[in-house]
C-alpha cells in the first residue's frame, strides 16, 4: 500500500477477517485507516463504537455497510440517524457504503435515504452502486439523472476526503508542510537509510 502511494487503508472488522493484525501492520507502517463495519442494530452498532473507541490508534473514520434490510425508507433513515448520532459522539465520522445485499443496494430506497436524511454521506464504491434495480436500454434521461444524484454525493463526499488528507499533512493557513508530514518523511528517510545500508553490507 505505501509502496503504491497510498497513506491509508481501509479495514473490514469482521470475525472472518485478521482486523486486528490489519490495524497493526497499517501502525507499523504509519498508515491512517478506517474501519468498515456491519452493524444489525443500533445496539450493535453501540457496541462496535465502543470497542473501536478503545483501538489505539483509532479508526480516522467508520465506513457502515448497513445490514437490516428494512423495506420502508423511514425505518431505515432512523437507523442511519442514530448511528451517525452514535459514531459521532464518540470522535467518529461515519460514512455509509452502497453495496449488495444492504440496505443501501436499491437506487431508489437509497435516494429516498439521502432524502430524508441530508446529512448522510456514502462510500463510493461503485462496483456495487445500484445492483438492486434493472434499467431499460438504452437508458432514459430520468434514470441517467438519478444515477447522476448518487455519484454527485460521492464526488462532494471524495472532494472532502482529499481536502482532510490534505490538510493532514500541511499547514491550513500557510499551505506548508506540517510537523506529521515532517515525521513522517523522516521515519521513512530512516527506514530506507538502514536498508540501503543493510544491502550494501550483504
Amino acid at each position: 500500500v505505501v509502496d503504491g502511494g497510498f497513506d491509508g487503508m481501509d479495514i473490514a472488522w469482521t470475525p472472518g477477517l485478521p482486523a486486528p493484525e490489519a490495524i497493526e501492520r497499517a501502525q507499523t507502517a504509519d498508515l491512517a485507516f478506517g474501519l468498515t463495519c456491519f452493524p444489525t442494530s443500533v445496539a450493535h452498532f453501540a457496541e462496535l463504537v465502543e470497542t473501536f473507541g478503545a483501538l489505539d490508534p483509532r479508526p480516522v473514520y467508520l465506513n457502515i455497510q448497513p445490514v437490516p434490510k428494512v423495506p420502508i425508507v423511514r425505518e431505515g433513515a432512523a437507523l442511519i440517524r442514530e448511528w451517525s448520532k452514535n459514531a459521532e459522539a464518540a470522535g467518529f465520522r461515519p460514512r455509509f457504503e452502497a453495496h449488495r445485499d444492504r440496505m443501501t443496494t436499491d437506487l431508489r430506497f437509497t435516494l429516498g435515504l439521502l432524502e430524508a436524511v441530508p446529512e448522510m454521506r456514502l462510500t463510493a464504491d461503485l462496483s456495487h452502486y445500484l445492483v438492486g434495480q434493472e434499467f431499460a436500454v438504452p437508458v432514459s434521461d430520468e434514470n441517467h439523472e438519478l444515477i447522476r444524484r448518487v455519484l454527485e454525493r460521492t464526488e462532494e463526499l471524495r472532494e472532502a476526503n482529499e481536502k482532510s488528507q490534505y490538510l493532514a499533512y500541511n499547514d491550513g493557513l500557510t499551505d506548508l508542510p506540517n510537523r506529521r508530514m515532517f515525521t513522517v518523511l523522516l521515519e521513512r528517510g530512516i527506514a530506507h537509510y538502514f536498508t540501503d545500508a543493510k544491502s550494501f553490507e550483504d
